[in-house]
Order: structure tokens, then C-alpha cells, then sequence
């Protein structure tokens, strides 16, 4: 949700769609991102803003 609101809709489709066909799914950038923040909230690491660290990140 912070990456599409970060790159708003038509920006976060253009953007993962190119991912996913230039790096396939598990190694797309944006879901990279997305599943080490879930990691991170399952394992109880450090509590995140996560709007900043997308803003940072992307």
C-alpha cells in the first residue's frame, strides 16, 4: 500500500509490471521490499514508518 501511494496507481503498475518481466517475481525490487518489511514485522524486529523508509527506499 505505501509503494502505491507513494507512486501513485499509474506509477506503481508501470513500475511492477516492468519489474516482474525485467527481474521476474522474486527478485522484482518492489516485492524485495515488500517481503522484507513483512519479514521484519514477523520476526519483531525494529518498528519502521513505513511510508518513510518506501519514500527512501524506492
Amino acid at each position: 500500500m505505501a509503494q502505491w501511494a507513494h507512486l501513485g496507481a499509474h506509477g506503481f503498475i508501470l513500475r511492477y509490471m516492468d519489474e516482474i518481466q525485467t527481474f521476474g517475481y522474486h527478485e522484482s525490487p518492489l516485492e524485495k521490499m515488500a517481503y522484507a518489511l513483512d519479514a521484519n514485522f514477523s520476526e519483531g524486529g525494529a518498528k519502521n514508518d513505513i511510508p518513510s523508509y518506501v519514500a527512501r527506499n524506492i
